[in-house]
């Protein structure tokens, strides 16, 4: 019997934008401004069709994988904790759970989190692929905050 289908929870998710170098390295969760008026659409419209399905199915379709390189999960904490999480905090989740990402469109906008008794912890969008950087994808231009209502230019 395959595991239960997957719940998604919106608990610790980081709701602010970054835009900064992070130890060295440009690191940004915005979006494209002509991508804005769709962009939760779209992350939701993804993630009911992933919810119709297990981890297992998910990973089989090559939809998510678990991130087990090292370099990569020193990464994804420092962005944790430049988003304000505590470095004890980042080491429980990381030591006790296992960190996935998620592709969201065949572009840039991956998904980071954990999972934990069949529900995976929506932590950050890495919507222009800058964790594991790829040549294929490259930086949107007049990006603007994806969280933000009035003022977006900050």
């Amino acid at each position: 019997m395959l595991p239960k289908k997957l719940v998604f929870s919106f608990k610790y998710l980081v709701n602010r934008c970054l835009d900064d170098k992070i130890k060295g390295k440009y690191f940004t969760n915005k979006i494209s401004k002509k991508e804005k008026i769709s962009f939760f659409a779209r992350v939701f419209s993804t993630l009911k069709i992933y919810s119709d399905y297990n981890l297992i199915e998910l990973g089989q379709q090559k939809i998510c994988y678990q991130i087990k390189e090292e370099k990569i999960l020193w990464r994804l904490s420092e962005i944790l904790q430049a988003f304000g999480h505590n470095e004890e905090w980042i080491t429980k989740i990381f030591y006790n759970y296992p960190i996935y990402k998620f592709k969201i469109t065949s572009g840039n906008l991956r998904m980071f989190g954990y999972y934990s008794e069949n529900v995976f912890y929506v932590l950050f969008f890495d919507t222009q692929h800058l964790v594991e950087p790829d040549d294929k994808f490259g930086i949107a231009d007049n990006l603007t905050c994806a969280w933000c209502i009035k003022n977006c230019d900050e």
